[in-house]
């Protein structure tokens, strides 16, 4: 009885114990589940919280849920926010919303020792000139060479479709001399199901391509590959760009435009090749934290989203690119629209210190703990792989909120790593085997 005591008290006391950082750093995307009767349970834990809300006053400081970023924070700039070194003949500058916005005032470049205000030519609005794929944005191009080693600052202003004001500026800082060569592309080290490429690493799905490139300076990419194109911006020299509506089983060629700060240009061909049609297999839940026996509780939930039975017989989990990873030893078919469990050897299923495991759901162990060492509760990279080892759905690299809480897919891919497609609810259970109704935002 006392064991039984405990144990309650010490499973509605943990969530409480994260409401504050969850409060301050609210998920991704709301988390929306399927299932109306888990609604008793926050309710009953709700209740065990409240007192140690009170007397911890978790909720003294903490900012509202709805409370908006900085403007500068909702806005992205060309050059970015910081950069050394740009070029004095800096050909474009830029500021994109990532929400629908309406700009007040044109772009100004002041010098920030002098405060003069150099004069910009308007070049309109069109974020893919830039390189942004959507979004609202001012571009401007100074009408003579900036000074050598002279800290400029970008201010801009707007007005978000919500009614806030978006003001913000950004700073960048000119070297010496003028940019005639174009961008240069630097090795880079592939994933273990990356493919090695002239112009960087490609991971190939059947539908689906991502290109990750390195360059020698801050720039500006466009890939086209068939019909299908994509841009982005790499302030930092490293970019990847998504190519979707590929067809599978295709050799398809591809072109690679990367500009710099002075719109000097290099262009790339080469090829491209899907592979047939993958399977439909997704990492849906990760249990990194768990509040039982570290690390033989924790445990990766995969679903098989398609229409048909899946043998799961030497597919594997890894949380290195360049590791082969857990290897599942046994023949297991996994039904459509199925989950299964990942688990070490060590694994109890009986263990209730966690969420219980519902009938049914069967369980692929492997070979002592899973990862290396076990997932880490700081946060690293989950990734699946089938029987050849082709990479089939990705988690991200985000810390466990606290003990006994998951890590939720609830976007609309089920094999992107973005963060933006997961979520989690420290006042939940993990309910390993439990769908999850995706966001449809």
């Amino acid at each position: 009885m006392m064991f039984l005591a405990a144990r309650l008290v010490a499973r509605a006391v943990t969530p409480c114990m994260g409401w504050a950082p969850y409060l301050a750093s609210p998920p991704p995307q709301p988390l929306r589940l399927a299932s109306d009767n888990r609604t008793m349970r926050f309710l009953v834990r709700l209740g065990w919280c409240l007192p140690a809300l009170l007397i911890t006053e978790c909720l003294g400081d903490a900012p509202p849920f709805n409370e908006r970023p900085e403007a500068g924070a909702l806005a992205e700039t060309w050059p970015a926010d910081g950069s050394q070194g740009v070029a004095q003949n800096l050909r474009v500058l830029a500021v994109r919303f990532p929400e629908r916005a309406a700009l007040q005032e044109p772009l100004r470049l002041l010098d920030e020792v002098t405060g003069e205000a150099i004069p910009l030519q308007s070049l309109g609005g069109e974020c893919a000139s830039i390189g942004w794929p959507t979004g609202i944005c001012a571009i401007a191009a100074p009408k003579s060479a900036l000074n050598a080693r002279t800290s400029y600052r970008v201010v801009f202003k707007g007005t978000a479709e919500d009614g806030l004001s978006l003001e913000g500026q950004s700073l960048f800082r000119t070297g010496i001399g003028r940019d005639t060569l174009p961008p240069r592309l630097e090795p880079l080290e592939c994933a273990l199901d990356e493919a090695a490429l002239s112009v960087g690493c490609a991971l190939m799905g059947d539908v689906y391509g991502t290109l990750r490139v390195r360059s020698n300076e801050p720039v500006r990419l466009w890939l086209k590959a068939g019909d299908a194109a994509c841009s982005a911006i790499a302030p930092r020299e490293t970019a990847s760009l998504l190519l979707r509506g590929l067809a599978p089983a295709t050799r398809v060629k591809a072109k690679l435009q990367i500009a710099d700060a002075a719109d000097n240009l290099l262009e790339q061909d080469f090829l491209l090749q899907t592979y047939a049609e993958l399977p439909k297999l997704s990492i849906s839940k990760i249990l990194a934290n768990p509040i039982g026996k570290e690390p033989d509780q924790e445990f990766i939930e995969i679903h098989n989203f398609g229409s048909t039975p899946m043998e799961l017989q030497g597919f594997q989990v890894s949380d290195n690119v360049s590791r082969i990873g857990d290897i599942f030893p046994h023949s297991m078919i996994l039904s459509a629209n199925g989950r299964a469990l990942v688990v070490a050897e060590g694994f109890d299923a009986q263990s209730v210190v966690d969420s219980a495991i519902p009938s049914g759901i069967p369980l692929v162990r492997v070979q002592g703990p899973l990862g290396t060492g076990g997932l880490s509760n700081s946060g690293e990279v989950i990734l699946l792989r089938d029987a050849q080892g082709r990479r089939l759905s990705a988690a991200p690299a985000l810390p466990s909120p606290q003990a006994g809480a998951c890590w939720f897919r609830t976007g609309q891919d089920p094999r992107s790593d973005s963060p933006e497609q997961f979520s989690y609810e420290p006042l939940w259970d993990c309910d390993p085997g439990r769908p999850v109704a995706p966001d449809n935002d």
